[in-house]
């Protein structure tokens, strides 16, 4: 049994695993409590623009991925495109676009779901 995920039954039936979303980076496609569906990527293309979870030795990120510019890394970037409306930082992305390079990458999932708590 995996540590930290959760066993999905016959909810999400195309996915091997699945994980709670926490944060607000992802907003409104993916907000925090969802729970998404997983497929393990082994492939070594991804399809540009799609939402991938990446795990690291450190964190898991629910991202929307692309290449960098020289295919050493993937750029990663929220859906959320809130600026901070004052301060120091007035008019940046309060989830600015990062960078993880393929060797820090340890496992890599495609998300093929998503189950969102309804609001009342």
């Amino acid at each position: 049994r995996q540590i930290g995920v959760i066993e999905i039954g016959g909810l999400l039936r195309d996915s091997e695993t699945a994980l709670r979303v926490y944060g607000n980076s992802m907003v409104p496609n993916y907000p925090s409590g969802c729970v998404v569906g997983l497929r393990r990527h082994l492939d070594s293309f991804i399809e540009p623009g799609m939402v991938f979870v990446i795990e690291t030795a450190d964190n898991r990120y629910l991202k929307r991925l692309f290449y960098n510019k020289y295919r050493t890394a993937y750029r990663c970037v929220s859906d959320n495109h809130v600026t901070f409306d004052s301060g120091p930082m007035k008019g940046e992305y309060c989830y600015p676009d990062f960078e993880i390079p393929f060797n820090e990458i340890r496992r890599l999932f495609r998300v093929v779901g998503v189950i969102k708590r309804n609001a009342i």
